[in-house]
C-alpha cells in the first residue's frame, strides 16, 4: 500500500513540468558529482567536494570546496589527469579571491564559439548610447556578455592581420558615434576602415603621416585647454556630472604611423600619441589603438617604448600558431578578444578583460566579438 502510494505522488509531481525539471536537473547534477568523485579519488587526490552544478554552453560548471591540508592549485596541476578521467576537453579550475579554499571548476566538452555566426551587437538600433556606460563587445563560452567601460581607460589591440582588430575596433567607435556628446578623431592607415564614421567625427587622418601629426596636435591643444577649465572648476579629472564631452580617438593601423619613412615625423607622431594617454586620461581623452604587430617581437618593444607602457587596457587577438596571446601585450596587461582571441578571467572584472594587477596564473578563456553596423546615423557636424 505504502508502495503504491508513493508511485502515485511520484507520477504526480512528474505530471508537474516544474517539479519534473528540477528532478532532471537534481539527477543530472548528482551525475556530474558523482563523475567528479571518481576523477579525484582516481587521481589519488586529496578531497575536493563538489557543490552546486550549472549547465553552460561549454559544458559544466560546478563549484568546489578543497579538503584541509588540500589547495585548489594543486588541482589545477592535475587538471590534464582530471580531464581524461571525466571525458572532457578541459578542465578548469579557479579559485575565489576571498576564499582560497573555494572555487570554481569548468569541465569543458564543446567549442561553443565553433562555427558561431557574426553576434549581433545589442546596441545597434539605438538610436542613442553614452561613452560612459559600459560597452557590450561580446560573448564568452559561458554565453555572458562581455563589456568594457572606456573612461580612463586606453586600450590596445594586437594580433595577427585578419584577426577582428578593426571589427572589435568599430564596436567602440559606433558607441561614441552614437553618443552626441562624445567627440570622435579618427586616424585610418587604410582609410577605408573609419571613413564610415567621418560623418560623425572631428577630423578624419588618412595615410597621410602630416594629416595625423596635424590631429594630434589639435586633440593636444583641446587636452590642455580642458585642464585649464578644470583647474578653472576646482576639478582634478572629469566626470559624468560636469557634462563635459569625452574624446575618441580611435586609431586603426597603428603599425603604419610608427613605421612612417621620415623618422622625425615618426618619433613625433609617437610622443604626441604617447601624451594622449599617459595626460588625457583625467581630460576625459580615451585613445583605442588597433596594430597588427603589437604581438610580433621588436614591434612589440617599439610599442612598448612609445605607447603601450601607460595603456590601460589591453586586447590580444589571434597571434598565429605557437605564439603566445600574453607574450605580445605584456602579461602585466589584460588580455581578451574575439573570434580567436583569448581572455583572461578575473573575479569581478571578469567582463572586462583583465587589468592591470591581475593575477598571471588564471588560465586564458575564449570568446566571441560583436559586429557593430556600418552606418553612423547621428548628424554630421
Amino acid at each position: 500500500m505504502a508502495s503504491a502510494l508513493v508511485v502515485v505522488v511520484g507520477a504526480a509531481l512528474l505530471a508537474v513540468p516544474a517539479a519534473r525539471n528540477w528532478l532532471f536537473r537534481a539527477l543530472w547534477a548528482a551525475r556530474i558529482r558523482r563523475a567528479w568523485w571518481r576523477a579525484w579519488t582516481d587521481c589519488e587526490l586529496p578531497r575536493v567536494r563538489a557543490g552546486k552544478v550549472t549547465a553552460i554552453p561549454a559544458g559544466e560548471l560546478m563549484r568546489v570546496r578543497a579538503s584541509r591540508g588540500s589547495s585548489l592549485d594543486f588541482v589545477e596541476r592535475r587538471a590534464e589527469e582530471l580531464a581524461v578521467c571525466l571525458q572532457a576537453r578541459e578542465v578548469r579550475v579557479a579559485r575565489d579571491t576571498d576564499n582560497a579554499a573555494t572555487g570554481t571548476v569548468t569541465l569543458v566538452r564543446r567549442d561553443p564559439l565553433a562555427g558561431m555566426a557574426s553576434v549581433a551587437w545589442p546596441n545597434r538600433g539605438a538610436e542613442a548610447l553614452s561613452l560612459w556606460e559600459s560597452i557590450p563587445v561580446g560573448i564568452d563560452e559561458l554565453g555572458e556578455t562581455l563589456a568594457v567601460s572606456l573612461p580612463e581607460r586606453n586600450v590596445l589591440m594586437g594580433g595577427e592581420p585578419g584577426a577582428g582588430k578593426s571589427a572589435a575596433l568599430s564596436v567602440l567607435v559606433a558607441t561614441a558615434a552614437l553618443d552626441p556628446s562624445v567627440k570622435l578623431w579618427l586616424l585610418d592607415g587604410k582609410l577605408v576602415e573609419l571613413s564610415v564614421w567621418a560623418p560623425c567625427a572631428e577630423r578624419l587622418a588618412g595615410p597621410d603621416i602630416d594629416e595625423a601629426i596635424a590631429l594630434l596636435r589639435d586633440l593636444r591643444g583641446q587636452m590642455e585647454a580642458r585642464y585649464r577649465e578644470l583647474l578653472a572648476r576646482g576639478k582634478r579629472k572629469v566626470t559624468r556630472e560636469d557634462g563635459l564631452p569625452l574624446h575618441l580617438v580611435a586609431c586603426d593601423e597603428l603599425a603604419f604611423y610608427l613605421g612612417s619613412e621620415d623618422r622625425k615625423k615618426q618619433r613625433e607622431f609617437a610622443e604626441l600619441l604617447r601624451d594622449l594617454v599617459a595626460r588625457g586620461r583625467a581630460a576625459g581623452v580615451i585613445v583605442c589603438a588597433a596594430d597588427p604587430e603589437a604581438g610580433l617581437g621588436r614591434r612589440a618593444e617599439c610599442l612598448a617604448r612609445s605607447v603601450r607602457v601607460p595603456v590601460g587596457a589591453a586586447v590580444q587577438h589571434a597571434a598565429g600558431l605557437g605564439h603566445d596571446p600574453r607574450s605580445g601585450l605584456g602579461d602585466a596587461r589584460p588580455q581578451c578578444g574575439d573570434d580567436r582571441a583569448r581572455a583572461t578571467r578575473r573575479g569581478p572584472t571578469a567582463r572586462r578583460g583583465r587589468h592591470a594587477g591581475a593575477d598571471a596564473r588564471v588560465p586564458p578563456h575564449r570568446q566571441r566579438c560583436r559586429r557593430a553596423g556600418s552606418a553612423c546615423d547621428r548628424p554630421a557636424r
